[in-house]
């Protein structure tokens, strides 16, 4: 069982409740998403999951830490889910990231000064936390064959390669909180990211743990 930290499971808890606004379109594309890794847990009873935006500083490193929280949160440990990002150009991880993702709940140390720093990244009590930096989809720590890339920015999607080696691939693009960066709204548009993500990635979790009437019966 993963032990989340209080106050990040109470945000996951709350973002429980609001999937009325999804459109049907996304909708189609996470249930179809949630099936296939439902497939692979059952087949391989591992999947692994990469996120992709153009700079890996903003929305796929907050996808990156929430899914490994909400998986968490439905009991899959990370020896069940392997979760990565990565981006077209390296760039560092924006510092409104790191301060948003710790007002909701996770543990985050700086490990390195450099250009690109490194963060060490918790969610839980009991599970060891994940080092976070800027890198290319296709960096030595991330899977080369076997995994789901899922787009986070429409620039991606349009400008990143094929990606070799996935199972699957979706376009979810989510609105940029950089747009409002040094603005009176940076830390609702950063808050505002963090609850579309995480609404969207409890929607496909809950749907890869959801028993089908033949597993009830069974």
């Amino acid at each position: 069982m993963v032990l989340l930290y209080p106050s990040l499971q109470q945000f996951i808890e709350n973002v429980n409740k609001e999937t009325s606004h999804l459109q049907p379109d996304r909708i189609r594309k996470l249930d179809t998403l949630a099936r296939c890794i439902k497939s692979t847990l059952k087949l391989h009873d591992k999947a692994k999951i990469v996120y992709v935006c153009t700079h890996n500083s903003r929305r796929s490193q907050i996808a990156q830490a929430l899914t490994e929280a909400i998986a968490g949160y439905y009991g899959l440990n990370n020896s069940m889910l392997e979760v990565y990002s990565g981006g077209s150009q390296v760039t560092s991880i924006h510092s409104n990231v790191i301060k948003t993702l710790k007002n909701i709940g996770f543990r985050a140390q700086k490990q390195t000064n450099s250009d690109n720093p490194v963060y060490y990244l918790e969610h839980s009590i009991n599970q060891k936390g994940t080092e976070f930096f800027s890198k290319k989809f296709d960096d030595s720590k991330n899977p080369k064959d076997n995994y789901y890339a899922i787009m986070t920015c429409s620039h991606a999607e349009q400008n990143c390669p094929i990606q070799v080696g996935s199972i699957f691939k979706v376009s979810l693009p989510f609105n940029d909180p950089g747009e409002y960066d040094n603005t009176q709204k940076e830390n609702l548009a950063y808050y505002n990211c963090c609850v579309e993500l995480a609404t969207e990635i409890n929607y496909v979790f809950a749907k890869v743990l959801e028993k089908t009437k033949e597993e009830m019966i069974a």
